[in-house]
């Protein structure tokens, strides 16, 4: 990968992408060689090459280390957000099954009851609710 640094504005021509002078934009090798030999009609050039320090290439890396850190912090807590609601998820079905258990169960009470309340009269054909 190499650094080009673009010294007038000008289009990508195979993206279309347009580039402003002073721009900084990180190419393939490949790519970036054809844009730094690329020259105007008036024989300047397009872009120059970037190089970085020894510097530079140490702040990059750290930089890259903490953006790194900072993205397993997120996914940890993205973890520990996922576990929690788990967790929460099962707590709910179980107090909703809980709930239904005991909706029925006072439902087969009342019907019990009510069962219990009506006599019937095989004799006489009848049924009484009492």
């Amino acid at each position: 990968m190499k650094k080009v640094k673009f010294l007038v504005n000008v289009p990508d021509k195979y993206t279309r992408e347009e580039y402003k002078k002073g721009q900084v934009k990180e190419f393939e090798n490949e790519r970036a060689d054809e844009i730094l030999s690329a020259k105007r009609i008036d024989g300047g050039r397009y872009a120059e090459e970037v190089k970085e320090t020894a510097e530079e290439i140490e702040e990059q890396e750290i930089i890259d280390e903490k953006e790194i850190e900072e993205v397993k912090e997120i996914e940890e807590i993205k973890n520990e957000d996922e576990a929690n609601k788990e967790e929460i998820k099962e707590i709910v079905t179980e107090e909703i099954e809980e709930a239904v258990k005991k909706d029925k169960t006072e439902t087969a009470v009342k019907e019990s009851k009510k069962t219990k309340n009506i006599e019937k009269d095989s004799d006489k054909g009848t049924v009484e609710e009492k």
